[in-house]
């Protein structure tokens, strides 16, 4: 599954408060926006009962919920005003940016990784470097662990990127 962004679409990462995702992104549905937050369903033994299991899903990454904005069409002040949003994930005065490959990374890694029996997955046409990392980012089972992961990953795509208009400019 590809997200195909072009240049005037990005896919960003948003805080919000940890106990309002659901809330959250309904809200962002609403406003017409793209949303994506990976969950991890995990099977919990009942306290009533020694042979009954429930079903949990929380977020991989609490208090984060990435977001897909156009910045011609769409501006960031809707935002927020939606109850639980904190604001946009921001290095300096720029809002961080994902990579489309690392988005699709992302959502595959944690549909293979989260909801199989095995933790192996492929993710076809991403590099098998990033490929590697979104597996480390996973296999954290500290969710404050995932999320730093996370954002180390994104603050390396964004010296990446920094590098890359600074070597354009000349």
């Amino acid at each position: 599954m590809q997200f195909e962004t072009d240049e005037k679409t990005v896919w960003c990462l948003l805080r919000c408060k940890q106990n309002t995702w659901r809330t959250t992104m309904l809200s962002l549905e609403q406003l017409g926006l793209r949303v994506h937050c990976p969950l991890i369903h995990e099977r919990r033994r009942r306290k009533d009962t020694q042979n009954s299991f429930r079903l949990v899903c929380y977020p991989a990454f609490p208090g984060y919920i990435f977001v897909c904005l156009n910045a011609e069409r769409f501006s960031v002040t809707p935002l927020y005003s939606i109850p639980g949003i904190l604001g946009l994930v921001k290095w300096g005065k720029r809002i961080a940016r994902i990579d489309s490959a690392t988005m699709s990374a992302l959502i595959m890694a944690g549909t293979r990784v989260l909801e199989a029996t095995t933790s192996e997955f492929q993710c076809i046409g991403i590099p098998d470097k990033l490929t590697a990392t979104i597996k480390r980012i996973y296999e954290q089972t500290d969710p404050d662990e995932r999320v730093n992961f996370l954002l180390d990953l994104v603050s390396r795509e964004r010296i990446a990127l920094i590098k890359k208009e600074e070597n354009l400019s000349y």
